[in-house]
């Protein structure tokens, strides 16, 4: 996974690097945030996956990161109208 996440951030380089005017070191220190941050990542990670289980450490991960996005996604769009929510699932407030 880490080979996949390096060609990738590689690749997505190309075409950020001349928008946001990235320096080569502000691109090497980005590349190199996911080596720096695998690491622990990895082990904190077999860890858990030992003491918890992968099935439930993978769960756990998912789930965090689908309310991850979906926070990001609200506040991208400018916030949630909830009264929308609630109308869409036929809750009445």
């Amino acid at each position: 996974m880490q080979g996949y996440i390096l060609s990738i951030t590689g690749v997505a380089m190309v075409q950020i690097a001349p928008q946001l005017n990235l320096s080569p070191l502000q691109q090497g220190l980005v590349v190199g945030s996911a080596l720096v941050g695998g690491l622990p990542g990895a082990y904190f990670g077999g860890f858990l996956a030992d003491k918890f289980g992968r099935q439930t450490l993978y769960s756990l991960v998912l789930g965090l990161t689908i309310v991850c996005h979906c926070v990001v996604l609200g506040y991208e769009l400018g916030g949630v109208d909830h009264r929308a929510l609630a109308h869409r699932s036929g809750c009445r407030s």
